[in-house]
């Protein structure tokens, strides 16, 4: 779930602090003076959460973003990447797959330093991922089971990483 800006954003890295401030509504503008535009996931949005979930004061500035007039919500991951890239100084978030398999004209974010790749999420270092979790019981249909049988055989699984998806069993 990489952090992603509208191109024309003057910055490439934002820090844990940098961002608390963004969400808290104390930092307003870019290192160039133009207006930073925050673009939100709805309350409740596994997004939301997963950002909520980083730290206590970045969980407190996302409630002020929330509760501030006027803020741009984007309810998908597509709608996301559209607000962001028409909105000069955007800023949000969407999934990986929609930066690899989409081409959209935004610029990843790294964060503390740390770029959002395939392997900086997967191992954790890039810290805002986006789990997508299967769960079967005894009614799950048969084209649902043919289908997971893909997503995780060799073929399927290349696709997802291409994607930007990393399959993992338990």
């Amino acid at each position: 779930m990489p952090l992603v800006a509208q191109e024309s954003v003057p910055k490439t890295d934002i820090s844990s602090r940098e961002l608390e401030e963004i969400y808290s509504l104390r930092l307003l503008t870019w290192p160039d003076g133009s207006a930073i535009r925050i673009v939100l996931r709805p309350e409740g949005d596994i997004d939301t959460l997963i950002l909520r979930g980083f730290s206590t004061a970045l969980d407190k500035a996302v409630t002020m973003a929330q509760k501030r007039e006027g803020m741009v919500v984007a309810i998908t991951d597509p709608e996301a990447v559209e607000a962001i890239e028409k909105l000069p100084g955007g800023l949000g978030w969407t999934g990986l797959t929609s930066l690899i398999v989409g081409k959209p004209r935004l610029k990843p974010l790294s964060f503390n330093g740390v770029s959002p790749t395939v392997k900086n999420l997967a191992d954790s270092s890039y810290p805002f991922a986006k789990p997508v979790i299967f769960v079967t019981t005894g009614r799950t249909s048969a084209d649902a089971l043919s289908f997971l049988n893909f997503v995780y055989s060799p073929e399927g699984r290349a696709i997802a990483e291409r994607a930007g998806v990393q399959v993992i069993t338990q």
